[in-house]
């Protein structure tokens, strides 16, 4: 049977700081989860004759040294920001209740005369101020959201999004996108005029959804 870490359980428990008490916490977090040892032990870079003694007697992690704990505490950390992106991926817009600024050049320009509303729409969706902003390993901004919120939003199926996005890229103002992640991750591209710059004298078009 595991047995938790408690600030009570032992005088050298009752010792620590609350930092080094919360070192060990994550620690027994990260040995008592369904990670592999293997896996452990290869980001963490403890020795895995280690990580199966730890894992196999919960009550060693009181004893190991504290650098493996300050790697084990490293690696649970890194494993939160993982899932907080990845897993949980953003705060979705409401789109029930959503209004979406289109860059009056959409309109205007001849370069996106050719583009279908639902493209517009999309890209208006995409490069909206609340949605947030990620970089990937090589330092390129992209946002995250859900094909499903897409669909929902133009109220089209899925195929018809993938062509929307296509139609995007033909058009520069998505570079990127993955679509095997989920989120997915899209490299949306700004239009060469500030939305700013395009209001005075041009058209900007102002979408509120309104779906239930």
């Amino acid at each position: 049977m595991t047995k938790n870490i408690d600030a009570n359980d032992t005088k050298k428990l009752n010792s620590l700081s609350s930092t080094s008490l919360d070192y060990l916490k994550k620690a027994q977090k990260v040995l008592q989860s369904k990670l592999s040892r293997q896996d452990i032990a290869k980001e963490t870079g403890i020795l895995y004759s280690t990580i199966r003694t730890m894992v196999s007697r919960p009550d060693r992690l009181n004893y190991t040294s504290w650098l493996n704990v300050m790697l084990l505490a490293e690696y649970h950390d890194r494993l939160e920001r993982k899932d907080s992106e990845n897993d949980d991926g953003p705060a979705r817009l409401d789109l029930r209740n959503t209004s979406i600024v289109l860059n009056g050049k959409l309109f205007t320009d001849e370069k996106y005369q050719d583009m279908s509303t639902t493209a517009k729409l999309i890209y208006g969706y995409l490069i909206h101020p609340a949605q947030k902003r990620y970089k990937d390993e090589a330092g390129r901004e992209y946002v995250c959201c859900y094909s499903s919120d897409l669909e929902q939003l133009a109220n089209h199926t899925r195929a018809t999004i993938r062509r929307v996005l296509l139609e995007l890229q033909e058009h520069g103002l998505l570079s990127d996108y993955k679509i095997r992640s989920r989120p997915q991750r899209y490299y949306v591209q700004p239009i060469a005029s500030p939305l700013n710059d395009c209001m005075t004298g041009m058209h900007t078009a102002i979408v509120r959804t309104t779906q239930k």
